[in-house]
């Protein structure tokens, strides 16, 4: 090899740990899409334009201070079981997406909200908790840290207790959403439920996902 070949990658390899240590992070799809820009010559790490228009704000509260009881590890394939009348509908993603048993999680208490606009999964995060709306993996960050996610079966237990006439966080019942989020692993996934004719349909969609959701929809949050 040439020696001034040699001298450089030597003088560079401090650089190139910390590159593949930044690609290895928790930030890793931010530092892969700026690195990328870089080798196409184009901007990169551009500072983040502030949006003119106001994060989006909750309308009203629905429901507060309801008591969520403690959820045990449970089989993933255990929550929203159809064939006892109650659920229609489940998503095979719960069981390709989550693994073969979902953590306990602990009692607490939960709030339901409406929103004023059609937010993404992001917007109704950032605005519930008060949050910029700058980054999908900082808004997951902030989701767990703060407890405002659920476990699966706890949302079972929500929806079947609905079927029984109790329902203290006023979920949809009528066709439309009543949504929450669940971590597992450190990731987030949003887990929405529609009450139809025939049952409860349930359905996850990652974190990420862009879709905006129609304001006659509810999002309950632990606190």
């Amino acid at each position: 090899m040439n020696i001034m070949l040699r001298n450089a990658l030597r003088k560079n390899i401090g650089l190139r740990h910390q590159l593949e240590k930044n690609l290895l992070g928790n930030e890793g799809d931010i530092w892969e899409q700026e690195l990328k820009k870089f080798l196409r010559q184009e901007p990169c790490w551009a500072p983040i334009q502030k949006n003119k228009e106001p994060m989006p704000q909750l309308l009203k509260l629905i429901a507060s201070g309801v008591s969520i009881s403690e959820a045990p590890a449970v089989k993933t394939v255990d929550c929203f079981k159809i064939g006892d009348g109650v659920f229609a509908y489940r998503d095979s993603d719960f069981d390709r997406w989550l693994p073969e048993t979902v953590p306990a999680v602990g009692a607490g208490t939960a709030s339901t909200l409406e929103l004023a606009k059609e937010p993404t999964f992001q917007e109704m995060t950032a605005a519930n908790l008060g949050a910029p709306c700058n980054s999908v993996n900082e808004l997951k960050r902030a989701l767990i840290e703060k407890g405002r996610c659920w476990s699966p079966k706890q949302i079972d237990e929500l929806i079947r207790n609905c079927e029984k006439g109790k329902n203290p966080l006023k979920l949809r019942t009528d066709g439309y959403a009543s949504i929450f989020f669940i971590e597992v692993g450190g990731n987030v996934f949003a887990v929405f439920a529609f009450r139809h004719s025939d049952g409860w349909r349930v359905g996850i969609l990652e974190f990420a996902h862009a879709d905006r959701w129609n304001v006659e929809n509810r999002a309950s949050f632990r606190n």
